[in-house]
């Protein structure tokens, strides 16, 4: 799913599972676009983003 700016992705709550964790809070899993490869298909890349990924991530509001 592609992630337009501005677009809500979740609500935050707590399942009262999160013991441990201080507070109503999601987990959010990032790919970034790397590219097609050689047969055509779109190559995405999941991981934690990096300080690097923060202005981008920015710009699409999807962080403060």
């Amino acid at each position: 799913m592609e992630i337009k700016p501005g677009q809500a992705i979740s609500i935050s709550s707590n399942s009262g599972r999160s013991i441990g964790n201080p507070g109503d809070h999601t987990h959010v899993e990032f790919s970034f676009y790397k590219g097609v490869d050689s047969k055509g298909n779109e190559i995405f890349e999941t991981r934690v983003p990096t300080e690097k990924d923060i202005p981008l991530l920015k710009k699409l509001r999807l962080i403060q």
